[in-house]
């Protein structure tokens, strides 16, 4: 019987051709490389939420006039819909294993696809940037723990730089960094991203423990009310999901990307909503609880 089903069976295409036609990009992926469980999208999308960017949101929201607790509400509504839309437009690379590249093509065609991958590529390099930068500042401030002698750095650029000469080393050193991380394929990468979610998970939760124990409590800030009438609160809240919509709008259209590792369909369902949902909400309580503690011990927020 199995002779006869290899005699039936489809032989496969060469590999080893490469044009704009066929290429690894368009090839469904191979068995071998779908290796993503519900664990793996877990720690996939924490890297999005158990990280400094999604802790700081609650800044841009309360700065913009709500209070904290609005400001968690329409963190929720958006985590929500980030899930939904991640979801159903994963599902095409978790149900057939293709990428984004098929996925244009049969939008944009052929040749209008590169349209959309020139923009992918565009905004990608503006995430990056922005990701960059802030981690950059992290690593100027490790550097300053360890040697004190660094935070007391001479500046060699002007001020129409809008940085530092100690902030432009974090953010070289950050780079350097990131430079082997991109040699991990991406099947590879479940147990690298698990250990930086632990680690920045201890991290962020440590920060919020301290300042709640030297400020004695969670400061003013939680209890302080929305600063904009009621007639502009609806807008408001409806402009605070769409910032936390905007700030990964951008991955959610090249989902499939990611989906297409999935060890089967229902993987990358479970792990999104788990992760997006769950630390996507909860980190940001942290950020401004731990944001309202400063304030209590500094006199100012600190974000």
């Amino acid at each position: 019987m199995k002779s006869v089903i290899e005699f039936l069976r489809v032989q496969s295409s060469d590999r080893a051709v490469s044009n704009v036609w066929i290429n690894d990009d368009i090839r469904p992926l191979p068995p071998a490389r779908r290796t993503w469980t519900t664990w793996a999208y877990i720690s996939f999308w924490g890297i999005n939420q158990i990280c400094l960017s999604n802790w700081q949101i609650g800044a841009s929201l309360v700065s913009a006039g709500l209070s904290v607790w609005q400001s968690v509400i329409a963190i929720v509504i958006g985590k929500i819909i980030i899930s939904v839309v991640a979801i159903a437009n994963g599902y095409v690379g978790a149900e057939w294993h293709i990428g984004f590249a098929v996925l244009s093509r049969y939008i944009w065609g052929i040749r209008g696809q590169y349209l959309a991958l020139v923009q992918r590529i565009i905004l990608s390099l503006v995430w990056f940037s922005v990701q960059s930068w802030t981690g950059g500042l992290c690593i100027q401030n490790v550097l300053a723990s360890i040697f004190p002698s660094y935070q007391r750095m001479k500046n060699h650029f002007p001020a129409s730089a809008k940085m530092n000469t100690k902030q432009f080393i974090g953010w070289v050193i950050f780079n350097i960094l990131m430079i082997p991380i991109l040699y991990i394929r991406p099947e590879r990468m479940k147990h690298v991203v698990l250990h930086m979610n632990i680690v920045s998970a201890i991290t962020l939760v440590c920060m919020m423990i301290w300042a709640l124990s030297a400020a004695g409590g969670a400061g003013p800030l939680v209890s302080q009310p929305a600063t904009v009438s009621n007639a502009e609160l609806g807008w408001g809240i409806v402009s605070a999901v769409t910032t936390v919509i905007g700030g990964i709008a951008v991955g959610l259209t090249n989902q499939m990307d990611y989906s297409r590792f999935a060890r089967c369909p229902g993987d990358q369902v479970a792990g999104q909503w788990i992760s997006i949902i769950g630390f996507g909400a909860i980190m940001p309580v942290f950020g401004c609880l731990a944001s309202s503690a400063s304030q209590a011990i500094y006199g100012e927020a600190i974000w």
